[in-house]
């Protein structure tokens, strides 16, 4: 088996909130390419499955510090999209999901990541979720970093919809 393979042996890391916006408009501002463009990476993002693509920096400027290359893996309108993300440095593979589910008047959303091995967790610590090119890589932990994708996607939505969100709890 290769290392860039999912099993049941990678190591997972789940973060969960609730947007009182709708599910289609979550799902929108997750994969719109302009509006992805605005909050998350610029890149050359397609919903289509197979779709391969590179993301880079939302304020990275002409020349990226950080770019990424993926694979849509998964789709299911307007609850899942799955994605492969291979750093072209490391050659490190993970998996990012995002799942959503209609939950009263708003949306429950969670982020999953998965590594693909314990080498891409120990040679990035930092650097489990795309929001983290954005951020100083000494200052986000592992679990942090998804909560940060998260309060992005918040704030991107809030301003633009000029709706308040609540965080979800279990």
């Amino acid at each position: 088996m290769k290392t860039n393979e999912r099993t049941k042996k990678n190591k997972l890391l789940r973060s969960d909130i609730y947007y009182s916006e709708t599910i289609d408009r979550v799902w929108k501002a997750l994969t719109d390419p302009k509006e992805l463009s605005q909050w998350l990476m610029k890149g050359d993002f397609q919903l289509k499955p197979g779709h391969r693509f590179k993301w880079m920096d939302v304020d990275s400027g002409p020349t990226p510090l950080h770019e990424k290359q993926c694979e849509i893996q998964e789709i299911q309108v307007p609850h899942r999209l799955s994605f492969k993300i291979t750093d072209p440095k490391s050659e490190n593979v993970t998996f990012v999901t995002w799942i959503l589910e209609p939950q009263g008047h708003g949306t429950h959303f969670a982020i999953e990541q998965e590594f693909t091995t314990q080498a891409t967790l120990k040679s990035h610590p930092r650097v489990i979720s795309l929001v983290l090119y954005r951020q100083h890589r000494n200052q986000i932990k592992c679990s942090s970093a998804l909560e940060q994708i998260l309060q992005s996607l918040l704030s991107y939505l809030t301003f633009n919809n000029n709706h308040s969100s609540e965080r979800w709890t279990a």
